[in-house]
């Protein structure tokens, strides 16, 4: 039950920045506006999993 529990906070903790860049990408119409916003949504939930396995990796 633990470690289900531990895993569970580490994919919570690891998508809290990805959610944030999402979150934050809807007040600029570059991100959603172009033709290419698939390509561009999955650059941020990539840049935001990178980021933070970065932060949280201390």
């Amino acid at each position: 039950m633990g470690t289900r529990a531990k895993a569970r906070t580490i994919h919570n903790t690891y998508m809290t920045i990805p959610v944030i860049f999402l979150m934050i990408s809807n007040h600029f119409p570059g991100t959603y506006g172009s033709s290419y916003k698939w390509l561009i949504l999955s650059a941020l939930v990539l840049a935001g999993g990178i980021t933070a396995k970065f932060i949280y990796q201390a």
